[in-house]
């Protein structure tokens, strides 16, 4: 089984307005038109049998609407994630209504929402979801070009590390190898630590060093770290094809593809 755990997706009617705001921001081509019926193409045409689709609201009044439409989406392909805003004001109940509607988890995005990882508005949203619910953090830069003032980055290694030293039950995904364009912090402050990494790297993980990608993977541990795509701002065939190029044993592969999700949303 091919997990991949990083995908985003919006309803048909506004999807594309979405994406091409996003890639004016971000200045990522993208890959997918962002739908459901978009990224179950893109699965089927690379082989990968489930997807974790990740809600981001990014102002509060967002969230309700945003996790209603989660709760829609009905494919045993779709693995759900749901959001809560920093500044969302009922963010108990919010999390409590996505954990019995059965949602794997929120996603944080510290570059769209604001709000650093270890910061109190964060902090008791990650006190609320418990041991049972997996807290998913946007990590590093957005871009390249972003590094130009690392001061703005508000997701950083550091701040991750922070969060696990305050719950150290909680289940952290940190994308992007924890941290996008941080690699090095990464490895200062992650790397090893009871948690997992991502492995998407837009605009793609074959513009990263290959014996890099693998040794972080060996460091941290193949068991710990989760294929992704970003899809769609990453193709999720050629983000496979890219991670399948890594020097890595079958068996580590095995763990990255799918197992170690498998074993983590309990499939």
């Amino acid at each position: 089984m091919i997990i991949d755990t990083h995908v985003h997706v919006w309803p048909d009617k506004i999807a594309a307005k979405v994406i091409d705001r996003l890639q004016a921001v971000l200045g990522y081509e993208v890959e997918s038109d962002g739908t459901i019926a978009g990224l179950l193409g893109q699965m089927q045409a690379a082989g990968i049998d489930k997807s974790a689709v990740l809600g981001v609201a990014e102002v509060p009044r967002l969230v309700t609407a945003t996790n209603d439409w989660l709760m829609t989406v009905d494919d045993p392909r779709i693995i759900r994630f749901g959001t809560v805003h920093p500044d969302y004001e009922d963010y108990r109940g919010e999390v409590e209504r996505l954990r019995r509607a059965g949602f794997a988890g929120i996603k944080f995005h510290a570059l769209f929402q604001g709000g650093r990882p270890d910061e109190e508005r964060v902090l008791r949203i990650c006190e609320a979801m418990g041991e049972d619910m997996i807290a998913l953090f946007h990590t590093g830069a957005g871009s390249r070009e972003a590094m130009a003032n690392p001061e703005q980055i508000l997701a950083t290694p550091e701040r991750i590390a922070r969060v696990l030293e305050i719950f150290p039950k909680l289940k952290v995904i940190a994308a992007h190898f924890g941290g996008h364009f941080l690699l090095e912090d990464s490895k200062r402050h992650l790397v090893g630590k009871n948690l997992y990494f991502d492995s998407s790297w837009v605009p793609t993980l074959a513009s990263m060093d290959a014996q890099e990608a693998a040794a972080v993977i060996r460091q941290h541990g193949a068991d710990k770290v989760l294929f992704a795509s970003d899809c769609p701002f990453g193709s999720p065939r050629r983000e496979l094809e890219a991670f399948l190029r890594l020097p890595l044993s079958p068996e580590e592969q095995d763990l990255v593809l799918g197992q170690n999700a498998a074993r983590l949303f309990g499939l």
